[in-house]
């Protein structure tokens, strides 16, 4: 099972905990008046959205869902209830690239022309209204996991009474291989008091939470998913629902929105969607529930691959520019030694601007009017026989040539040219003057690398010794004693590698792939002292002793520790938890309880520091 997976099933427990410990509670207590829900599509799913939340009602049910959204969307949304009582819901939702996703939403209950009495008669008529209002936001923090805020304003008016408060809600969104989805939403987090005339009451917190399933059958979808409603001191309500859509154009929607049954439907005809829900009721009767939504383009997806094609473009107009100007350099070169009529040089740099554009006309003319004169001067030497002249002027051509290369710090060409220049006159002093200075900057070189490579082996950096050394070995080719530095080089680098692998699995508590990795570095360099010790240290834990929680038990001293950093981490302290724990097992080493309290305590203690 993953790690991911893990974390899942781990939410999806913490999210089923307060519904399961709080749905016997007989006390219903005080709940919002939108914990209705809104929206055409969840309203035909029973409610049950948290963690469905792909569309523009995510801004009520969960804001962690916007940052999945595609496109920017504008969802309305109405509901004639009971009572003359109209139901009103609207949001706009912008996804960003790269910066997420925002949105704005608004949803208002309201009943006009309700009659005050008292005991003489009809006092008036006056209109009832509540609203909340959203500024949301939903971001990515990895590719299946999000979270989301709420800002939101509310208002309640009579008559002419009003009130005004504001509050909060934060929202969390995971999913395994977007088939399993977790969702929380915590509702109105720091939610004041909305007060008319002398009564008032505080906006309760609701902790809405639900997980749902979906898969694809080729052109059918099916989404199953289930969620809860905890309000502090109130029952908890629970909702159920599903979808199947027909090659995303056609759905059917049903569900159980806390006491009744839900159905629904949707319809999509290019960017727009039509959203129909009928929620039951035993005694008043259904209500009739009606959305749609607009879409806008272009979606995320397409705006992520526009910009990856014009990075592109624009890496493959930089490497354009590199060669042309590797070209021109080479072509600059080249008209030099033509010019002075070196042309094995000139050839050797006309050649190199083939290899960079093979269809270059113009060098390829150069090139064979160059043989074509290289063949005719060959021809009249043999003709005239003046083998001594021809000599004189091919050790000028190559003196030129070289003093050319040496000016323009060409050393290996300038080498080659040089010692052409030794072959038909061995003593001369300009060419072996120079081929001493060539070889005392190539030994310059070589010893600089050379410092550079041990240095890098003394810091630990093998990767650049490694270059190091190669850049020393093209100096002095075959050199045993380079070679070996960077074999040893290449050793030491895969010891490194073996190393920060074997300390992941640690890390992970994979002992037993450790311990692989750890003989496998002992077959590389049977010396290293890191995996020796480490080997010695893993085999010393298999041999402790288990040690149950009867015996912790029996140790007064050692029990008191124990139940110390239960109390800690009890009350949220949890590094000293962690100290008492550690304590214990200092002296019970073998005690797995307390090494699995542990490890519950730093994983608080890390997401309390997030």
């Amino acid at each position: 099972m993953s790690f991911m997976c893990r974390i899942l099933i781990a939410v999806a427990i913490l999210l089923i905990v307060p519904f399961t410990n709080s749905s016997a509670e007989d006390y219903y207590g005080v709940e919002s008046i939108f914990q209705i829900g809104t929206g055409g599509r969840p309203a035909g799913m029973g409610g049950a959205f948290a963690a469905v939340c792909d569309d523009g009602s995510a801004v009520y049910y969960n804001p962690a869902g916007l940052a999945f959204l595609e496109y920017r969307e504008l969802t309305l949304f109405s509901a004639n209830l009971y009572e003359n009582t109209d139901f009103m819901f609207g949001s706009f939702s912008y996804p960003i690239l790269g910066f997420g996703t925002i949105g704005v939403g608004g949803m208002r209950l309201g009943t006009d022309g309700v009659v005050f009495r008292d005991q003489l008669g009809k006092l008036g008529e006056h209109d009832y209204a509540d609203g909340q209002y959203w500024l949301s936001y939903g971001l990515k923090i990895f590719d299946n996991i999000s979270v989301g805020a709420n800002f939101k304003y509310l208002n309640k008016t009579l008559g002419d009474l009003s009130t005004s408060t504001g509050s909060f809600d934060l929202g969390f969104l995971a999913n395994y291989r977007k088939f399993i989805f977790v969702g929380i939403n915590l509702q109105d987090i720091l939610g004041g008091e909305l007060k008319l005339g002398s009564s008032g009451e505080k906006v309760p917190f609701n902790f809405k939470g639900g997980i749902s399933v979906r898969h694809r059958f080729e052109k059918i979808g099916l989404i199953l998913a289930m969620d809860g409603d905890k309000t502090k001191d109130a029952k908890t309500r629970f909702h159920f629902g599903g979808e199947i859509c027909y090659n995303d154009i056609a759905c059917l929607r049903g569900g159980y929105d806390r006491t009744e049954i839900t159905l629904g439907a949707g319809l999509r005809y290019k960017m727009i969607s039509f959203d129909y829900a009928y929620r039951a009721h035993s005694e008043l009767g259904g209500v009739h529930r009606w959305g749609i939504s607009f879409h806008f383009g272009p979606s995320i997806t397409e705006q992520n691959a526009r910009r990856i094609h014009k990075q592109r473009q624009g890496e493959r107009m930089r490497m354009e520019e590199a060669r042309s100007m590797q070209i021109s350099r080479l072509l600059s070169k080249a008209e030099v030694f033509y010019n002075t009529e070196v042309w094995d040089s000139a050839s050797f740099y006309y050649n190199q601007v083939l290899a960079f554009d093979p269809e270059n006309m113009d060098v390829i003319t150069r090139l064979k009017e160059m043989a074509a004169k290289a063949e005719s001067d060959a021809q009249v030497q043999v003709d005239t026989k003046a083998l001594q002249i021809a000599s004189e002027q091919l050790l000028q051509k190559y003196s030129k040539n070289a003093d050319s290369l040496f000016a323009i710090e060409e050393y290996e060409n300038a080498s080659m040219e040089y010692s052409k220049v030794l072959q038909l006159d061995p003593e001369d002093r300009q060419a072996q003057n120079r081929l001493r200075e060539i070889n005392d900057v190539f030994q310059a070189k070589f010893d600089g690398f050379m410092r550079e490579g041990r240095a890098y082996i003394e810091q630990e950096k093998y990767a650049e010794a490694v270059v190091a050394f190669n850049e020393a070995l093209k100096l002095r080719p075959g050199n045993r004693s380079v070679m070996d530095r960077i074999n040893f080089a290449k050793t030491r680098l895969l010891v490194a590698q073996k190393l920060r692998r074997a300390m992941e699995l640690l890390n992970e508590e994979d002992t037993a792939a450790a311990e692989i990795v750890f003989n496998e570095i002992l077959g590389i360099d049977p010396e290293e002292k890191v995996a020796l010790d480490y080997l010695q240290s893993i085999r010393q834990k298999e041999q402790i002793r288990p040690v149950s929680i009867d015996e912790l038990k029996g140790d007064a001293e050692i029990w008191r520790l124990y139940l110390d950093g239960l109390q800690y981490f009890s009350q949220g302290e949890y590094e000293k938890a962690i100290e008492s724990w550690e304590a214990v097992l200092a002296r019970y080493p073998g005690s797995e309880d307390t090494k699995e309290n542990i490890r519950h305590a730093k994983s608080r203690l890390e997401r309390k520091k997030q």
